[in-house]
């Protein structure tokens, strides 16, 4: 459900499809209508799988080859995406901290 003000622009105020929720306001366009089809023909079936599949990606490849393998969606599933994207980031940083930044193990004087 769009809210309109004085200028036509909308912003959602109730969003099942979570492609419009907490965005700024906008012009109600045809990409928008394109937007909640490509949502419509996406199937349940396929949103979950691979909302599932998104959250089980073990590196920032697997995330890129998940998203360029569902054009139709990649809009809905556009937060998700970022979200784990960052997450994979900071794993990244991580490990690179801790391998990096560590003193050699001692090994009493063996090398």
């Amino acid at each position: 459900m769009f809210d309109l003000d004085i200028k036509n622009n909308a912003v959602a105020s109730k969003d099942r499809t979570g492609l419009f929720f907490g965005k700024p306001e906008c012009k109600l366009s045809e990409k928008t209508g394109e937007l909640i089809l490509n949502w419509c023909n996406a199937g349940d079936e396929d949103l979950v799988s691979t909302r599932k599949r998104v959250g089980e990606t073990r590196n920032y490849q697997e995330l890129v080859d998940l998203f360029n393998s569902y054009p139709s969606l990649q809009e809905v599933l556009k937060p998700e995406f970022q979200k784990r994207k960052k997450l994979l980031q900071v794993r990244q940083d991580v490990i690179s901290k801790l391998i990096y930044n560590n003193p050699p193990l001692n090994l009493n004087g063996k090398q």
